[in-house]
Parts: structure tokens; C-alpha cells; sequence
């Protein structure tokens, strides 16, 4: 609690030197900043209410049109034999930043009528002024912060994936670009066992994984930060692939750490 308290001090702190508040001239007001705090500190405090119901909506909807966004992409690309496609939960990343990004405008469409023009200018008013910081200057700049991360990001993650043909491994990578290998290309085929330990936070668990070294010196791992392959699917791939290319599965025990 002290850690995040101590972040949210510091962010309101920043906003307030990058984006420092000065009052629109013509904005109506001549109460101080005690007597704005009488009549909206318990609309501030409620301004909670709406925000955490919203902002999880909000992210649970922009998932669900990333996902299909991905399911949509991924019609064009042939599966072959094995498709390895980014795992849905990579979506919740930027779902949750455009979740909290998106419910600024429902809660600003509920504020504005719930308090009406003159007392919600009001309201805005008094925010500002207790922080410091021009909030809706501040969300302008953060809006378009997280849309050029999602922009960038979206199109990072559709681009991931590996698939097994018959015949290839063609691998599409975030940042490497297209990879495309033949079964002779292959070196080396790896399965490295899993082990448990039990570490200074309590249980650790390392999943078993397979391996593809190729001639190049490039080497494929069945665990990629965008997707996790349960073992079982490990195995048929690597069984697969084994009677592709002729290779052998080398098997590795690997020694706790």
C-alpha cells in the first residue's frame, strides 16, 4: 500500500511540473479552494465508483476485439500441420491500458449530468486546482501516449507466430522478421526436462521444453514470451518434427539452480 501511494504521489507530482493547472480566465468561480472541497471532496471520493466498474468493463470488451482481431488476422495464414499463434492473455496488456484509457469519457458523459454544465466546470475546477495539474491536459498527453503504444504493439503481436508445415518451419517473429527453415536445416533436437525447487518465495516450477537448434545457429524454444505450449502439444511437435528431419530427440536434464 505505502509503494502504491507512494507512485501516486509521485505521478500527481509530476503532472503538476509537466502540466502545471492555470485557471481559464473565464471560468465563473470566486469560491476558494476549502469551499469547492464542502461541496465536491465526496464527489471526487465517489468518482471511484463508476471508475472501477467501468475501467474493467471496458478492458474485458477491449480484449474480447483483440482477440477476435487475431482470430481474424490469422484466417489468411495457412496452419500446416502446427500453428503457434500468440496466447490470448498477451491482449490484456494493452486491453487494460485503452480499459482505462476509454472509461475517462463515460465517467466525464455521467459527471456532466449528474452535476450539470456550470457545477461540473466547477468540479473540474477544484481537481485541478487541489493537484496542481491540468487533468485533462494531462490525459490528452497520456491518451495519445498509450494509442502510439498500442499502435506499435498490435501489430508486433499479430505478426508472432510459428507454424509446422510439412514440408518447413516457417518462424514470424516480433522483431527478427520471417524465418524460414527446412527440416535438413536442423542440427539439433532438444527436449529438456522439467524440475521443481523450492525457492526463497515458495514453490518454483520449470516447465519442460523442446528445442529446435538449426545449422545457422538460430535456436527455437516451445516457450516464447507470447506463448506458452503445454507439454503435450510439445511433445507431438517434437515428434513430428523428429520424423520430418530424421533427428534424433537429445534429452537434457536440467539441475536446479
Amino acid at each position: 500500500m505505502a509503494i502504491s501511494q507512494s507512485a501516486s504521489t509521485a505521478f500527481v507530482e509530476l503532472a503538476a511540473r509537466v502540466f502545471p493547472y492555470r485557471p481559464d480566465p473565464d471560468l465563473a468561480c470566486d469560491l476558494s479552494l476549502d469551499e469547492l472541497a464542502a461541496q465536491y471532496r465526496k464527489w471526487e471520493t465517489g468518482s471511484s465508483i463508476p471508475f472501477v466498474i467501468l475501467s474493467p468493463a471496458l478492458t474485458w470488451l477491449w480484449h474480447g476485439f483483440f482477440v477476435d482481431l487475431q482470430s481474424l488476422a490469422f484466417r489468411s495464414v495457412d496452419p500446416g500441420v502446427f500453428l503457434l499463434e500468440p496466447h490470448p492473455v498477451v491482449w490484456w496488456i494493452p486491453a487494460m491500458m485503452l480499459g482505462i484509457l476509454s472509461s475517462l469519457l463515460p465517467m466525464h458523459v455521467l459527471y456532466s449530468y449528474l452535476l450539470g454544465s456550470k457545477r461540473y466546470a466547477e468540479y473540474t475546477h477544484y481537481v485541478n486546482l487541489r493537484v496542481g495539474a491540468d487533468g485533462w491536459r494531462a490525459m490528452r498527453w497520456f491518451g495519445g501516449f498509450v494509442t502510439l503504444c498500442c499502435a506499435a504493439i498490435v501489430p508486433l503481436i499479430l505478426g508472432y507466430y510459428t507454424r509446422f508445415s510439412h514440408d518447413s518451419i516457417s518462424v514470424h517473429g516480433a522483431f527478427s522478421g520471417e524465418r524460414n527453415y527446412r527440416y535438413s536445416d536442423i542440427d539439433e533436437l532438444r527436449w529438456k526436462a522439467g524440475y521443481s525447487r523450492q525457492g526463497n518465495r515458495g514453490k518454483v516450477t520449470v516447465q519442460p521444453e523442446m528445442e529446435i537448434a538449426f545449422r545457422d545457429g538460430y535456436c527455437w524454444s516451445g516457450h516464447s514470451p507470447l506463448f506458452e505450449t503445454p507439454e503435450s502439444k510439445q511433445r507431438e511437435i517434437i515428434k513430428f518434427v523428429s520424423e520430418r528431419s530424421g533427428q534424433p530427440i537429445v534429452e537434457y536434464a536440467r539441475t536446479p539452480k
